[in-house]
């Protein structure tokens, strides 16, 4: 407690800034000497967003409250993540009143612990969502997308960007065996989906911005999804999902 540790982030944001990067900050988990999921844990987790968004506030101006709390990586009641979520609002608008909040951060696109969230009148300028899904269906991915841009209008109907944060499918092998969250899928398949998920999000008109999951393999290991969901290999090598996203930029 009191003592800040920010070399390797600091090193980080300026890796970013120095090759064109700009950041969006995820901040998720309570230190291990805190309070953890009560009120008092929630007032040090604000109390810390107050601290880092003003180190940083001259180089990053959106920050996203916890990652997924519709399952398990919140581990208390949802009410509180709630609480959580209006007060990291005021601590970040009262440090930087020009950055952005994300908030919500549904794995998938939970409408149930969304509609939860604004039934407790959370605040935040930007909705994100999840929305991995284990095949493509283009006309109702842009339906969803629509769907749930509508349920987060402000009460004078302006609409919230809503963005993908996280979204992706991975190349790993098929197991006899073992079953995985993920569908293995081809490199080719990957690159399809690649690039139908960024023009859907465009043309879904929700004013988007999509954020693949991830760019380089997590691992080696050819049957475990985790390690597979990589637009470049673990050495750097381009996946044919590189080249589409290339050609899309």
């Amino acid at each position: 407690p009191g003592r800040f540790e920010w070399s390797f982030y600091d090193r980080l944001v300026e890796v970013a800034r120095t090759n064109g990067i700009t950041v969006y900050a995820l901040v998720s988990g309570f230190p291990q000497w805190s309070k953890g999921y009560t009120s008092e844990g929630v007032d040090q987790y604000a109390a810390f967003l107050r601290q880092v968004v003003a180190r940083y506030k001259d180089r990053i101006k959106q920050w996203e409250v916890w990652n997924e709390p519709n399952i398990f990586f919140w581990q208390g009641p949802k009410e509180l993540y709630a609480e959580c979520l209006i007060k990291s609002y005021k601590a970040i608008k009262e440090t930087d009143p020009a950055a952005e909040v994300l908030g919500i951060s549904t794995a998938g696109i939970d409408f149930k612990f969304i509609e939860q969230m604004l039934a407790k009148a959370t605040p935040f300028d930007v909705l994100t969502i999840h929305p991995y899904r284990t095949t493509m269906d283009d006309t109702a991915f842009i339906a969803d997308l629509k769907k749930v841009s509508d349920l987060v209008r402000m009460p004078d109907g302006k609409r919230r960007p809503v963005w993908l944060t996280e979204m992706g499918w991975a190349t790993h092998v098929p197991h006899h065996v073992l079953r995985q969250d993920f569908e293995p899928n081809s490199q080719r398949a990957q690159a399809e989906y690649l690039a139908r998920t960024y023009l859907c999000s465009i043309v879904s008109g929700v004013e988007p911005r999509t954020f693949w999951y991830d760019f380089r393999n997590d691992g080696d290991d050819p049957v475990y999804f985790e390690h597979q969901m990589g637009i470049v290999t673990r050495d750097l090598r381009p996946k044919p999902a590189c080249l589409v996203f290339a050609t899309l930029t």
